[in-house]
């Protein structure tokens, strides 16, 4: 026993420097670990920012809002089905033509116009302007073509507007 106190006493200073450097590579060692502790903490609170709630009842609650967006998904995609169908029977061609219909009238005060759909379903509105009087027809047209004769000018715009996409 006197053996070990001798060469405790003789190396008192190597042996408390050693002691004082495992010291310090502890308390290292611990602030890092109190850093990561803190990291840790930040990522666990922003996961389950309702505190007192499960993992599981946080899961059950997204599943119900992606739930709700799939609904609400679904329930735009049949709009969208429904507006497209819509658009297909819509005006979508419109052209129109201003001319002088006789030579005696001045300025182009006549007018064809054509509005068809994407299928070239429609009519076309003509206007002649004359110095006694003005009138106006509709022809009705189906799949660009019109039961009615087409004057030259309402030929021109009805070619016009089914040349358009």
């Amino acid at each position: 026993m006197d053996k070990i106190n001798q060469i405790v006493s003789d190396n008192i200073s190597i042996i408390l420097i050693s002691m004082i450097a495992v010291i310090l590579i502890l308390f290292i060692f611990l602030l890092v670990l109190i850093n990561s502790n803190r990291k840790l903490n930040k990522r666990y609170k922003s996961l389950f920012r309702c505190e007192g709630k499960s993992l599981e009842d946080i899961i059950e609650k997204y599943m119900n809002a992606v739930e709700e967006v799939k609904e609400k998904n679904n329930t735009i995609f049949e709009l969208h089905e429904e507006i497209l169908s819509k658009v297909d029977t819509s005006i979508r061609k419109v052209e129109m033509k201003r001319y002088k219909a006789f030579d005696d009238v001045g300025s182009d005060l006549s007018f064809s116009i054509v509005m068809l759909d994407n299928e070239n379903n429609g009519f076309v509105l003509t206007s002649i302007f004359g110095r006694e009087e003005s009138v106006i027809y509709a022809k009705e047209i189906e799949s660009g073509i019109s039961r009615y004769e087409l004057s030259t000018e309402e030929k021109e715009v009805l070619d016009s507007a089914m040349e358009m996409e």
